[in-house]
């Protein structure tokens, strides 16, 4: 192999390391702003099932519902803090 033929075999694998760097650094971008985002919806999931869990326990204190009830609205919060945590804890590695 002559030096200019080794000379675009360097510059054609150096270019090709270049290009897999940005796009490993643009995938990573957006699994970061995904996880941001899916943290942020489940945030507010668990702000309308607090609410919800708020709503039932006046409810239960009324009369009106069931104490089983009360029970999967305390499922359900508990649920989506688990779900946070998880979030959250995807969004740290990134």
């Amino acid at each position: 192999m002559d030096r200019a033929a080794q000379h675009r075999a360097v510059t054609s694998n150096f270019a090709v390391q270049i290009n897999e760097a940005i796009l490993s650094v643009t995938n990573q971008y957006w699994s970061l702003v995904q996880a941001q985002k899916n943290l942020a919806v489940l945030q507010e999931s668990l702000k309308l099932a607090e609410e919800s869990y708020k709503r039932d326990k006046r409810a239960l204190e009324l009369g009106a519902i069931s104490p089983l009830d009360i029970y999967r609205s305390e499922a359900t919060v508990a649920q989506r803090r688990l779900q946070i945590l998880q979030a959250e804890y995807a969004v740290k590695p990134l």
